[in-house]
């Protein structure tokens, strides 16, 4: 949805957070497999503390619900790959 220069700083508001709050971003495996993952701040701040935590302890990948809500098996790589796209999509969206 386009929003006129002209609407009230308010309403531009309104219409940002509600595309913020619904990022999804894509990372495309090796094999073609495309997994979806919810971009929204909240899960850019789960991404980023799993996949430190994972990564600091050594572990290639575990459990992660993805935007359609199905559990998968993703690697560390994957979430960052995630992570860097969400922090991408709201960076384009941020200024009114």
């Amino acid at each position: 949805m386009k929003i006129a220069h002209t609407a009230p700083r308010s309403v531009k508001k309104a219409l940002r957070e509600q595309r913020l709050n619904n990022i999804v971003v894509t990372v495309e495996r090796a094999d073609g497999t495309l997994l979806q993952f919810d971009g929204d701040e909240e899960s850019q701040k789960r991404l980023d503390r799993y996949s430190r935590r994972m990564r600091a302890n050594g572990v290639a990948g575990g459990p992660w619900t993805m935007a359609d809500n199905i559990p998968r098996e993703v690697t560390v790589e994957e979430m960052e790959q995630a992570l860097d796209l969400a922090l991408q999509a709201q960076g384009d969206l941020w200024f009114l």
